[in-house]
């Protein structure tokens, strides 16, 4: 017997090889990627592309009846390896993992298993090809089967397979970011051209019926179109096998909405806090997850939110929303991707921590409140002395009861210091403006002859609620200390040039300065000529958010403390308002 039998087949034959060829590439291509599951799924389909592909160009250069049926019974392995290749490829690339499970996998691969059964024991009973024989139509001789029950059985199996993984990707198309449209696209026309070549094969055009069949030859297109993504798009090394790794094993919930707030991407943990299918949700509005998305909800920031709120079955959790603008290539706001993180644990530690704070600061209220009581006692009983016994000036009398006098005093500065101390920190940290705050501390100034002008307006800062004592801290500073001359006192804000994105404040005045040897010890507590806190209490409430302050004037030519926020503790803003300075604490 000679090979090919057939002189008119050998361009077909060619052709057919040269389609073995090209799948086995793309099998070895998919076999670099192997890791991933959609990777493994992609070498079985071009495993049976490449069988097909073979044993039919085998089958088409011989001339024997039954040796062209047992290579047909071969060949029909490597469809159903195709099939439910495609199938399952279809499914893991849109998402529907649920879908891959042992039991879902064994339940789809029952009836291809039993057609190759049936096939391969033919002989035995008939169900699948009733008889066989060489019609002698067309270029050549070509196999002519009348066909059995399970025949309809297994074309109707593949179809609904075949149509069910195209459904999947036109919905995963229409709801996929535009850098993987195309991509998604050009898998459908994949699809799609080996299934019009086999209903051609199957129903033939008018009355014309074709000899041979024409899937396996547009599998050689197909699978030029899959070379192609791969090599220019490294298909199988990024979205959707990186998006099921980064994406769907993240423990926070994580929701894409576009720019009319429809769910374009959401991933299991996101539908687990929502109580929601991922099929339901997908290109429906958000307010079908969340009556909270039908408010004004944040362009960029974050809300915190009760679990109650979301769902019955979340009450007492307690839910972080991020905000993130998703912007295309045209300007403007596209959507948003929205993260989800569990703050409960945080918020019952937060919850503790404040009520321990409360419970520490009600007892500082009260032993605080008992030693004033104390102190105004001594006070009493120093002027009862006074009254009853003679104590003049220069007595040992005298002189022990100013020591007792100036230590109560003492006394009772501590105590008061403890009172402001005691509120520093219990505030969250809030964005200020600089200049509304320090025009609103230099109004509190009353009684002292100090003009100050203010240079800041643009700029906020993330600062402790007291920052308002900072700057009234430096102007009382000024007015005690800067001596008879001083009568100014300049504030101005300046991005740091090369300081890596810092904001320099400056606090400067026209009195006598500071000694350079003095410069960081008056930042010490209980340093000074009076009670000493001030530009303590004023270092530390700036070391809340990061922020720090030195004093670098020359003596004699005015005091100049520079205060420094780091990068991410400032930002520009249009010019200060009066309303500005309204959420200022005050003194």
């Amino acid at each position: 017997m000679t090979w090919p039998a057939y002189e008119a087949a050998v361009p077909l034959i060619i052709a057919l090889f040269l389609n073995t060829g090209i799948a086995l590439l793309l099998a070895m291509e998919g076999y670099r990627h192997r890791s991933a599951v959609l990777a493994r799924i992609f070498i079985v389909i071009m495993g049976g592309v490449a069988l097909w592909s073979f044993m039919y160009a085998i089958r088409l250069g011989v001339d024997d009846v039954l040796l062209q049926f047992r290579i047909m019974q071969i060949v029909y392995i490597g469809v159903q390896m195709v099939t439910l290749g495609a199938f399952f490829f279809a499914v893991k690339y849109t998402g529907h993992d649920e879908w891959l499970s042992r039991r879902a996998i064994a339940a789809f691969s029952a009836i291809p298993l039993l057609i190759i059964v049936a096939i391969l024991t033919n002989d035995l009973h008939h169900l699948y090809y009733a008889g066989i024989t060489m019609a002698d139509t067309g270029a050549f001789p070509h196999l002519s089967a009348t066909h059995g029950p399970l025949y309809p059985v297994q074309i109707a199996y593949a179809y609904v397979l075949t149509v069910t993984g195209i459904v999947m990707l036109a919905k995963y198309y229409l709801r996929s970011n535009r850098e993987y449209r195309r991509q998604t696209l050009l898998i459908l026309v994949a699809y799609l051209i080996p299934l019009a070549g086999n209903i051609i094969g199957i129903s033939g055009i008018g009355t014309y019926r074709l000899h041979f069949d024409p899937t396996p030859f547009c599998f050689l297109i197909s699978g030029v179109i899959l070379f192609y993504i791969i090599v220019m798009h490294e298909f199988l090394a990024i979205v959707p096998i990186a998006r099921d790794h980064a994406i769907e094993d993240l423990r926070e919930g994580y929701l894409v909405l576009d720019e009319n707030r429809r769910v374009i991407d959401i991933n299991r943990a996101a539908l687990a806090i929502f109580d929601a299918s991922r099929e339901r949700s997908l290109g429906s509005h958000a307010l079908l997850l969340w009556k909270g998305f039908e408010g004004d909800i944040p362009r960029e920031g974050s809300l915190e939110v009760a679990g109650d709120a979301i769902h019955r079955r979340l009450s007492g959790r307690h839910y972080d929303l991020s905000f993130t603008p998703l912007t295309g290539r045209v300007a403007g706001q596209e959507g948003s991707i929205i993260f989800i993180h569990d703050i409960t644990e945080n918020r019952r530690y937060r919850d503790a921590l404040t009520e321990a704070n409360r419970k520490i600061n009600l007892m500082a209220d009260i032993t605080r409140h008992d030693i004033l009581n104390q102190v105004q006692g001594i006070s009493m009983v120093l002027e009862l002395i006074r009254l009853e016994e003679c104590a003049c000036a220069g007595t040992p009398l005298e002189r022990y009861l100013g020591m007792i006098e100036t230590g109560a005093a003492n006394i009772e500065d501590q105590i008061s210091f403890t009172r402001t101390y005691q509120d520093l920190g219990v505030e969250s940290p809030v964005w200020q403006a600089v200049g509304g705050v320090t025009e609103h501390a230099a109004s509190l100034l009353s009684g002292r002859e100090l003009a100050v002008s203010v240079e800041a307006d643009g700029y906020d800062v993330y600062a402790d609620p007291l920052l308002v004592k900072v700057f009234y801290n430096l102007f009382e500073n000024a007015a005690r200390h800067g001596g008879d001359g001083v009568s100014r006192s300049v504030v101005t804000a300046r991005p740091v040039a090369g300081g890596g994105g810092a904001l320099q404040i400056t606090v400067r005045d026209d009195g006598e300065g500071v000694a350079a040897g003095l410069k960081e010890r008056i930042f010490d507590r209980s340093f000074g000529k009076n009670t000493g806190f001030g530009l303590f209490l004023t270092r530390e409430i700036l070391s809340i958010t990061g922020m720090e302050i030195h004093e670098t004037g020359t003596e004699g030519d005015g005091a100049c403390f520079v205060i420094t926020v780091p990068a991410g503790g400032w930002r520009r803003r249009s010019p200060v308002t009066p309303e500005d300075a309204g959420g200022v604490d005050h003194l």
